[in-house]
């Protein structure tokens, strides 16, 4: 009868993933709404003739920001077997 035992426990392990499921598609849910809340509240300024150079480049470099803690160590042309070393 140990294949019962096994079946049992089987089952109250797909049980445990049924209901682990639902609480991560309920959570998912919260945080869809609260997502579409946040970006609700936050308004994007509309880039128009009033804006200075200066503050244009500030809402492009905001919105296109690079990640600054990586760096590339070399260079490597297609054409070319050469790798030259990246001088910043």
């Amino acid at each position: 009868m140990p294949d019962q035992n096994r079946s049992g426990e089987t089952f109250h392990d797909l049980s445990a993933i049924d209901v682990r499921l639902a609480d991560l598609e309920r959570e998912k849910q919260q945080l869809f709404t609260l997502r579409e809340e946040l970006q609700k509240s936050r308004p994007t300024p509309a880039v128009s003739d009033s804006f200075s150079p200066e503050q244009k480049i500030a809402i492009f470099r905001n919105l296109f920001r690079g990640r600054t803690d990586i760096f590339a160590n070399r260079w490597q042309n297609a054409y070319s077997v050469r790798m030259l070393p990246l001088i910043p």
